[in-house]
């Protein structure tokens, strides 16, 4: 079952602030064009299974020629996790988004994953 709350743009600048994430400042970046106030979306869901939804999906994008960065590195944090509650949020750009997964109590990052939405050439 996911559960979903909401986290405000803002609240999600000052989160990833606070990570040490590969991928934290693109995401800042991309989370910094988002109105400040503007909820965005925090599912909860079992890691593991997050994880390999997210393996699945994004290994057939990027054999498809998408830019995805993060995911081994993500699919690696999640896995081990087992049925341990994460959130995961999206904050979106013009081509490209991130996602971030957060602990349950939403108060540390755990992975971030970017994608590039742009249609490869």
């Amino acid at each position: 079952m996911t559960v979903t709350d909401f986290i405000a743009a803002r609240e999600l600048a000052s989160l990833l602030a606070t990570s040490e994430d590969q991928l934290v400042e693109r995401a800042a970046a991309i989370a910094s064009r988002i109105e400040p106030d503007k909820s965005l979306r925090l599912g909860r869901q079992p890691a593991a299974r997050t994880a390999e939804t997210l393996r699945v999906k994004y290994s057939l994008a990027r054999d498809r020629g998408v830019r995805v960065e993060g995911l081994d590195e993500l699919v690696a944090r999640l896995s081990p996790m087992g049925d341990t509650p994460i959130r995961a949020c999206v904050a979106e750009s013009v081509g490209e988004f991130v996602l971030v997964v957060v602990n349950d109590d939403a108060d540390v990052v755990e992975s971030v994953l970017h994608v590039n939405t742009e249609r490869p050439m």
